[in-house]
């Protein structure tokens, strides 16, 4: 009777995947790592579109004729960063004969600088004013939550998806980094769809994000076969798989996974990730025969 062997490795990890490299010559691949080589290149990061609604003018004033002796400029309407960070901008713009344009391109500097530090809803513009005394007002609109509705017509469970986006909440300025990374972590839940849309607010200034929140495919699978093995191995291998999401209504995802890459090197393995906000909590089982 031929000799089996059975090797069987359980690991829980909070992150399931760690790349290590060696220079030293390549052992015989085990359990771990034929699950490892299975899994590499099927992750891809999860993007958060945003769908934005405007209703905000962006008119260039042309009228070059008119010149402007600027003998001072104050700007208003800043919270996010100090009136001095934000003069420092245009403080070149003192002392100088401009038009109208060029005082909105100098607006636009400020503007510029808030989406450069990711709020980039936020804009500055030259509000109407008398000009005859040479000061110029700038006035900036920082754009904040007006509020976040959520459509959730998932199987995930509400408080799940009212958590993620809990940081996006009323009165807070928009970062859109901050909407970006928050979103994504929505996104990373298994077995939803997600639409999210920025709209004009009750208020100037203010916008409300609606998210919604649809079931995706409840089963996955695939088969395939590659030339990926190596002298340990077949150098033809072939795999299958199957997965189901969001069985528990917390973005899990259940999936079996088979390869099979020559004799003693056929494996069958079980894995069972579980998002938590920015890490991945799971457990994983492979036997190999």
């Amino acid at each position: 009777m031929k000799q089996q062997h059975n090797i069987l490795a359980t690991s829980v990890a909070a992150c399931l995947m760690l790349l290590t490299s060696s220079n030293h010559a390549a052992p015989a691949p085990n359990a771990g790592q034929l699950l490892q080589q299975q899994q590499q290149g099927q992750s891809l990061e999860p993007q958060a579109a945003v769908q934005v609604e405007s209703s905000a003018s962006n008119n260039v004033p042309n009228s070059p004729d008119i010149q402007i002796s600027v003998r001072k400029i104050e700007i208003t309407g800043n919270s996010r960063f100090s009136t001095a960070q934000l003069h420092h901008l245009v403080a070149d713009a003192e002392g100088k004969q401009l038009s109208l344009q060029q005082l909105w391109q100098i607006a636009q500097k400020i503007t510029t600088y808030y989406q450069q530090q990711g709020y980039a809803y936020s804009r500055a513009y030259l509000p109407q004013q008398n000009l005859s005394q040479g000061v110029v007002r700038i006035n900036v609109l920082e754009a904040y939550y007006d509020q976040t509705q959520i459509d959730n017509q998932s199987r995930t469970q509400n408080w799940l998806i009212e958590q993620t986006v809990a940081p996006l909440k009323q009165g807070e300025r928009i970062n859109s980094d901050q909407m970006q990374q928050q979103l994504k972590l929505l996104n990373r839940l298994n077995g939803v769809n997600t639409r999210n849309v920025l709209t004009p607010g009750a208020t100037v200034g203010s916008s409300q994000l609606n998210v919604e929140v649809q079931n995706a495919a409840m089963l996955n699978g695939y088969i395939g076969a590659d030339n990926f093995g190596n002298r340990y191995t077949s150098q033809v291998r072939g795999t299958a798989g199957i997965s189901a999401n969001n069985l528990a209504g917390l973005g899990d995802e259940l999936s079996f996974d088979v390869m099979t890459a020559g004799k003693r090197m056929n494996y069958g393995a079980w894995v069972m990730p579980l998002p938590l906000q920015e890490w991945v909590l799971g457990q994983a089982q492979v036997i190999l025969i």
